[in-house]
């Protein structure tokens, strides 16, 4: 056998080793979500509760501590926007102060904050307004961003402006998993994921003009099947991509070059990471269905969009 290169042993200088947590699954006593109001509807399968969850909003420090004996030096959490606006145009500057509070504990333990904007949960009032698909949207969205980074942005360098939004969109509308629970409804799980996409430009926007030098991306959901070595493995991991694909592996968008409010000109792109799942002529068909011209089918055109 020969001898293992010492070198793949090594990473780059700066190269972050981190955990990551969300606000509703760790912070506890969150109760002015959409994911509140489901639990208490019964929605949850098991039967199980956030409740006290793992108590963060008390007591996070003894697991940044945990986090700094492993060895990390980056953590992901997010803000829970129904904390920091619990109604509209409503600010809890306790919660901003109390987030604030985190961030410095972590720098304080030599780890760099990771601060994601939105995962999965929105406030009742902006859930009650049809969240996303509201027109006013990506302004509250960009407002609350706004917020955010004015109270945190000299804590941290990297921020996520939204959670997996092809899951947020899947599973709330086609799915039938997550609030609002709608099922088959593809051409609103497309205009929500397009909506999600200009919230995305317009908080990364925002955050650069607030903090320069800061990092902006949002997380996307993206699973690889890897066949093991023969034809068959071949044709079983395609088969397994394909089921776990479906809309979860559809990323619409929207150009939002030279459009005014009179006329919206909406104009989705997707980009389909299985190729084999549908092919240019489908997609073109599927947006033309529903009026709309497609930029392109590459990730490219997103970008080139922006």
């Amino acid at each position: 056998m020969s001898p293992i290169d010492s070198s793949i042993r090594h990473f780059p200088e700066g190269f972050l080793w981190g955990v990551s947590t969300a606000a509703y699954q760790v912070e506890g006593d969150n109760q002015n979500s959409q994911w509140s109001d489901w639990e208490k509807a019964g929605r949850i399968k098991s039967g199980d509760r956030s409740g006290a969850a793992c108590d963060w909003w008390a007591n996070a420090e003894p697991d940044f501590d945990l986090a700094r004996e492993l060895g990390v030096n980056a953590l992901r959490l997010s803000v829970e926007w129904s904390r920091i606006e619990p109604q509209e145009g409503q600010w809890d500057s306790a919660a901003l102060a109390r987030y604030r509070e985190l961030l410095e504990g972590l720098v304080r333990r030599g780890i760099r904050p990771v601060v994601c904007l939105h995962h999965f949960t929105n406030p009742r009032w902006f859930e009650e307004k049809g969240a996303f698909l509201h027109p006013e949207a990506p302004a509250l969205f960009e407002r609350f961003t706004r917020r955010v980074v004015e109270t945190l942005g000299d804590l941290c360098q990297f921020w996520v402006t939204l959670n997996e939004p092809n899951v947020y969109a899947a599973s709330g509308y086609v799915l039938g998993e997550f609030p609002p629970g709608k099922t088959g409804q593809i051409a609103t799980a497309i205009r929500v994921t397009s909506a999600l996409a200009l919230c995305h430009l317009r908080a990364y926007r925002a955050i650069h003009e607030l903090c320069p030098n800061a990092q902006v991306g949002w997380a996307q959901h993206y699973v690889v099947f890897e066949p093991v070595a023969t034809v068959l493995d071949r044709w079983v991991a395609w088969a397994e991509a394909l089921d776990a694909a479906g809309w979860d592996r559809i990323v619409a968008f929207r150009n939002t070059k030279g459009e005014s409010d009179s006329q919206p000109a909406w104009r989705i792109a997707l980009h389909v990471v299985n190729h084999a799942s549908y092919h240019r002529g489908q997609i073109t068909t599927m947006l033309r269905q529903l009026g709309r011209e497609p930029l392109g089918t590459d990730l490219m055109a997103f970008y080139r969009s922006l």
